[in-house]
C-alpha cells in the first residue's frame, strides 16, 4: 500500500485455479436440481475429481476448532437446500464479486453486501463454505493438491507460506506494505473483509502479506464510502490503487513527541491517506516509532560528538541528518519505518521549529 506490490504470474494462477474451483462447486450446489440430501463427500469428489480423496475428505469435514460452526459439508447442504431464487442470487453475487477491478473504479454501489441480502443462516453457510477455501485449505501447510497449475516442482502443493515466498521474490520488499514496519513475522491479509465480500477470500486482489501488528489492528469496515457516488473514490487499493507517490508524511506535535501523518500530494484526494491511517490504525503505530527513531538519532549524533571530542554544531547536524536521510530513501523498502525516519530528517532540513535545537542538546560528549 505504502510501496507498490505485487503477486507474481504464477501466484496469480494458483489463486485463479482456486477461485475456479470455488466457483464450480457454487454452480453445482445452486444448480436447481441439486438437493440438500445429495451433498456427501463422494458427491464433492465427483465435482473436481482432480483432487485428492484424502483432501476432499479432510475439507468437507472441516470445522473450526473449539467452534460449534457447521462443518464445511453442513454448509454445502444449507445452500444446495435453498431457493432457485436465493441459489441464483448467491451465484450472480460471486460472479459479480470476481469483478474487483472494473467495480472498484465505478460509480454506484459496489456488489459487496449481496451476500447480506440472504436469510441468516444461508448467509452464514455462504461465508463459512468460501472461508474454508483460505481456511484451513490455503492456511494449513498442506494447501492445494493435484489441482494447481505447475508451479516449480511437479505436484508442489500451494499454500500460505508458498503465496508468501512468490510475493517476496516477485516484489522487492522487505517491510509491511501498510505501515512500513518489520515483516518478519506476517500474516495474510484480506484488504476487503471476508465477512462483508467472502467472494474474495483467495482472490489476488485481496490477500496482502502484511505484518502481524496491522492484520490485528486493521477494523472491518470495508474500504469505501458507501454512500458516494464512486463507494472508492477517497480509498487506496494495494494493488489497484497504490498510495506509492501519492503521500508524504508529515511531522505534528512538538519536536519531542513527533506525529508522523500521511498527506496527499498531487491531485490525491486528502481523504485517501485519512482513510487509510484509519483502516490500519497508522498514526499510533508511526507515533510510537518516531520516538524510537529520535532517540537513535540522538544517539548517534551524541556518538559523533564523544569521538571528536566536542558538541556538533549546525552544520555537523544537519550533514550527518542529510546522510541519514539519503541512507533511508535507499532503503525504504527493506528498512523498518525508514520512511519515518526519513520524515524526521527533513524536519531538521527544512528548518522546522525545535527539531534542530532538539539535536543539539543531544549531540555534547
Amino acid at each position: 500500500m505504502l510501496h507498490a506490490i505485487n503477486h507474481s504470474p504464477d501466484a496469480i494462477r494458483a489463486l485463479r485455479s482456486i477461485g475456479a474451483f470455488q466457483f464450480l462447486l457454487l454452480k453445482r450446489l445452486c444448480n436447481r436440481a441439486t438437493r440438500a440430501r445429495d451433498i456427501n463427500v463422494a458427491w464433492v469428489q465427483a465435482v473436481w475429481f482432480r483432487l485428492p480423496p484424502d483432501w476432499v475428505e479432510s475439507f468437507c469435514a472441516f470445522r473450526p476448532p473449539g467452534s460449534k460452526k457447521p462443518t464445511t459439508l453442513e454448509s454445502m447442504r444449507k445452500i444446495a437446500g435453498a431457493t432457485t431464487a436465493r441459489k441464483t442470487s448467491i451465484l450472480l453475487a460471486f460472479l459479480a464479486g470476481q469483478r474487483v477491478g472494473q467495480w472498484f473504479f465505478a460509480p454506484g454501489r459496489s456488489s459487496t453486501a449481496k451476500v447480506a441480502a440472504h436469510t441468516e443462516p444461508l448467509k452464514k453457510a455462504v461465508i463459512n463454505l468460501l472461508h474454508g477455501f483460505y481456511a484451513p485449505a490455503l492456511y494449513e501447510d498442506g494447501g492445494y493438491l493435484g489441482y494447481m497449475p505447475p508451479i516449480g516442482q511437479a505436484n508442489q502443493p500451494f499454500h500460505r507460506q508458498h503465496l508468501q515466498d512468490l510475493f517476496d521474490l516477485q516484489n522487492d520488499i522487505d517491510v509491511c506494505p501498510y505501515c512500513n514496519g518489520a515483516a518478519t513475522h506476517r500474516d495474510m491479509d484480506h484488504y476487503i473483509p471476508l465477512s462483508r465480500h467472502p467472494w474474495l477470500s483467495c482472490s489476488p486482489v485481496n490477500l496482502v502479506p502484511v505484518c502481524k501488528g496491522c492484520n490485528l489492528s486493521k477494523t472491518t469496515k470495508p474500504p469505501w464510502t458507501e454512500t458516494a457516488a464512486i463507494p472508492t473514490q477517497d480509498w487506496f487499493h494495494p494493488y489497484l490503487r497504490s498510495a506509492d507517490g501519492n503521500y508524504m508524511i508529515e511531522l505534528r506535535g512538538a519536536a519531542g513527541r513527533p506525529e508522523p501523518r500521511m498527506v496527499p500530494i498531487g491531485a490525491t484526494p486528502a481523504n485517501r491517506c485519512l482513510n487509510f491511517e484509519n483502516l490500519v490504525k497508522l498514526p499510533e503505530t508511526w507515533k510510537t516509532q518516531a520516538r524510537s527513531v529520535v532517540s537513535t538519532l540522538k544517539k548517534e549524533l551524541k556518538r559523533q560528538a564523544v569521538r571528536r571530542g566536542a558538541a556538533l554544531g549546525e552544520p555537523e547536524i544537519r550533514a550527518i541528518l542529510a546522510e541519514s536521510r539519503h541512507d533511508a530513501d535507499a532503503v525504504s523498502r527493506s528498512a523498518p519505518y525508514s520512511l519515518v525516519r526519513r520524515a524526521i530528517c527533513d524536519a531538521v532540513l527544512n528548518n522546522r521549529p525545535g527539531y534542530m535545537q532538539m539535536f543539539q542538546a543531544a549531540a555534547v560528549p
